[in-house]
Parts: C-alpha cells; sequence; structure tokens
C-alpha cells in the first residue's frame, strides 16, 4: 500500500498498490528481482512487481448532530453505502552503483509506476430532523458515483559521495526528481427529496453529471552536505537543500443535456484550474560525537519557502494567485546510551514543515455525497510540527524475553484540519 507524495504533501496522484484496511479484499500479485555485478566498479538491483487487487466494501452509519444554538435541535443521517475499488499497478525498480575510484562513487536509482484504478459506490441516506414537537423527515435519496483513473509515477535518484583522504572528511550531492501525471473520469448520479416539517413533499433536487481531472506534478530537490572532522569520534556537517515543486489539478465537469442527450452543458460551479507551488532554500548544521558507550548529535536548519496557490474558476472566470512566505528553524537531537549488548535507551527530537495537499487546497466543490459538500481553501498555510521519541530496548537471550518502552509527543502548530458548517433543519 502507500504511495507517493511531495510537492506539500501530497498534490500528486497517489500510486500504491491500493490495498484497503477494510472489507473484503482479493489480492494477487508477484515479481522478480535480478542482481548482477559488471566488471569490479558496477552493481546493478533491479526488480518488476505487478499487483491486482479487488475491494469490496459494505458500510452503515448513523451520525448525530446537535445544535444548541438553534433551539437545542437534533439532525440523525442514516447512510448505507456498497462500494467497490479495482487497483492494477506495475512497478519497475533500477540501482545502478558505479564506483569510480576507491574514494569516489555515483549511486543511481530509478522507479517507474504505472496503476489503473477503477471505484464504484452506491449510497442510500435519509435525514431525520428533530426540534421541539417536530419529527420528521427532512430529505432522503441515494447516490451513485463511479470512477476510472490511470496514472504513472516516474522518480530518479541522483547521489555522488567522496571521501577525501582526511578521515571522517566527506562531501555529497544529490538530486531527486519525481514527476506524477494522472488522468482519471467519473459520474455522478444523484436524486434527492426534500420535504417541509408537516411532512408534504417540497421538491427534488437532482444531480446528473460526469467529471474529469487531470493531474500534473514535477518535484526537484537539490541537495550537498559537507563533513569535517572534529577530533576523535567528533564530526561537524554542513548541509544545503532546494526545492523546487509544482503541481496542477484540472477539474471538469458536465450536467447531462436533456435536448442532446449527451453530458455537454459545463457546470461552472464544479469547474477549477488549480496550480501548487513549493519553493524553498534550508540551510543548516549538525554535530556528531560517538563515543564506545554513548553516541549523540544535535543541530539546527533553517528554511526560506514560498508557498503559492494559483487558480482560475469556471464560474467568476477570476484568476487568483496566492503567495505566501515562511521562515522555519528545524531543530533536531538525537542521544542514544548502551547499557549493554542487549539493552539501550534512544531519545530524538525534530521539528519539520507540511505543506497542505492540492485536494486540502483547491476550492472547487466535491459533490460526491450532495449532502457534504467539501471544498478546499487556498489560503492555507503550512503547519510546523514538533516530534520528540523516547526508546527503550532490552532483551534476555537466556529467557529470550524481550522488552520495549515507547513515548512519542507529538504537537503542531497552523494545523490543517476540517472546518465543518451546517446548515439549520429544515433548509
Amino acid at each position: 500500500g502507500g504511495g507517493y507524495r511531495g510537492g506539500g504533501r501530497g498534490n500528486i496522484v497517489s500510486l500504491g498498490s491500493g490495498t484497503s484496511q477494510t472489507g473484503i479484499t482479493r489480492a494477487i500479485s508477484g515479481g522478480l528481482n535480478y542482481t548482477d555485478k559488471i566488471g569490479e566498479k558496477l552493481q546493478i538491483t533491479g526488480s518488476y512487481f505487478y499487483a491486482n487487487t479487488d475491494n469490496v466494501v459494505g458500510q452503515s452509519s448513523l451520525q448525530h448532530s446537535f445544535f444548541p444554538n438553534d433551539g437545542d435541535s437534533v439532525t440523525n443521517i442514516t447512510q448505507n453505502s456498497a462500494s467497490e475499488s479495482i487497483n492494477r499497478n506495475h512497478r519497475i525498480n533500477l540501482r545502478l552503483e558505479y564506483t569510480l575510484d576507491s574514494n569516489t562513487s555515483l549511486l543511481y536509482i530509478p522507479n517507474l509506476t504505472l496503476q489503473h484504478s477503477e471505484s464504484y459506490n452506491y449510497d442510500t441516506l435519509s435525514t431525520q430532523a428533530i426540534k421541539d414537537s417536530l419529527n420528521y423527515i427532512a430529505n432522503q435519496g441515494f447516490t451513485n458515483n463511479s470512477s476510472v483513473k490511470n496514472g504513472t509515477s516516474f522518480n530518479e535518484q541522483l547521489l555522488v559521495r567522496h571521501r577525501f583522504h582526511t578521515p571522517g572528511r566527506t562531501i555529497t550531492i544529490g538530486l531527486n526528481n519525481t514527476i506524477n501525471n494522472s488522468r482519471g473520469n467519473g459520474t455522478n448520479f444523484s436524486p434527492l427529496q426534500f420535504y417541509y416539517p408537516d411532512g408534504s413533499f417540497d421538491s427534488t433536487n437532482l444531480q446528473d453529471l460526469k467529471n474529469s481531472q487531470s493531474t500534473k506534478a514535477n518535484n526537484n530537490v537539490v541537495s550537498m552536505s559537507y563533513t569535517e572532522p572534529m577530533g576523535v569520534g567528533k564530526l561537524l556537517e554542513f548541509n544545503y537543500a532546494y526545492t523546487n515543486n509544482y503541481g496542477t489539478s484540472d477539474k471538469k465537469a458536465f450536467n447531462y443535456d436533456s435536448t442532446s442527450k449527451k453530458y455537454t452543458a459545463i457546470n461552472a460551479p464544479l469547474t477549477n484550474y488549480f496550480g501548487n507551488g513549493f519553493y524553498a532554500n534550508r540551510i543548516g548544521f549538525n554535530f556528531r560525537v560517538v563515543k564506545t558507550k554513548y553516541n549523540f548529535q544535535f543541530g539546527m536548519g533553517v528554511q526560506f519557502s514560498e508557498l503559492k496557490s494559483h487558480t482560475i474558476q469556471a464560474l467568476t472566470a477570476k484568476d487568483t494567485v496566492i503567495r505566501q512566505h515562511f521562515v522555519n528553524l528545524f531543530p533536531v537531537a538525537n542521544f542514544n546510551y548502551k547499557f549493554s549488548r542487549t539493552q539501550n535507551l534512544r531519545i530524538s527530537y525534530r521539528g519539520h514543515t507540511n505543506q497542505p495537499s492540492i485536494a486540502q487546497l483547491q476550492n472547487v466543490e466535491d459533490v460526491s455525497n450532495p449532502l457534504q459538500v467539501k471544498t478546499g481553501n487556498p489560503a492555507l498555510k503550512e503547519e510546523f510540527e514538533n516530534n520528540l521519541n523516547i526508546r527503550y530496548n532490552t532483551f534476555n537471550p537466556s529467557t529470550y524475553k524481550y522488552l520495549s518502552v515507547n513515548i512519542i509527543l507529538d504537537n503542531q502548530y497552523n494545523n490543517i484540519v476540517n472546518s465543518i458548517d451546517s446548515l439549520k433543519p429544515g433548509y
């Protein structure tokens, strides 16, 4: 499972195996590995892997919502759903390591993933409204959604490492490039009936449309690291990284035209072009001490970054660009104490930023569930996360008893979360 993420944490298509953790899943997979050494300098490793999964889920839910500012009114939303998702992907991996001499080596790792996915979902839903003496069905209906998507992901890493004659003095230069493309089409059919508080019929809201989405992303990171020995068991590292990530999402939706019997009428509120860019320069240092019983490292980095959102709304024909600039400090610290060969304590801390994804930024409505419409916010800031991990391990080889204690502390600033707004019952 899993997938590739980048350009600000997930602004590109996910290309994992598609295995779901719920429902009933049938999975077929297989692969080949290849390893060879050509001469004394070139080492080659390659693999091919194919996965095919079919996941079926049946689910029922009951959601209670309370509105104390509206006379303690209550709504109960009952939803039953049946869904199926199909995923097929091919993954090709290659690793080439070339030794120029005893001090210099080149490492090149390209990966290619091809994915095809299909999803089908049928939901029935009903909303019960309760206020004072009123107790009635406010709306009911069903939604029928389907989608088909094809995607490709190509990632390449290039690493050049050189050791100087002075022990501990090294320089490393790296390049990481990821290109992701996906194209998908879907349908949404949803007739909903609304009722007055006295139970009489109010109106019908029919949603019948086809949609398409094309996403592209090009993410690049150039990095450099230099280490300098500071005495026996002491090392100072200086590092720099430049990040240039940009992704686009082009969404189009068309309503059913009863005259032409085709989906040709553009749905402007659901049509949107969105671009997301993240650019950063980061410089830092680390100091490391290695002793027989313990080792520790501490360091600091500073990053100057820009988060850019570009949106074009079909509804308003408005072209909007939002730029945000950030300066963040990235502290890092690690301590490892070895009581014995089978007992150790490790404490680590790091701070890092998370950029909002295109799905979180793109301000176009997702109406796959007409009663729970979702949209993004292009003005989101990046979030900063602090992680502290304390881990103690001990193992008794004579009794085979193993004990592990792990404490994780985590907090976030400018945390990206959902904002939920509810209409009053009866509206």
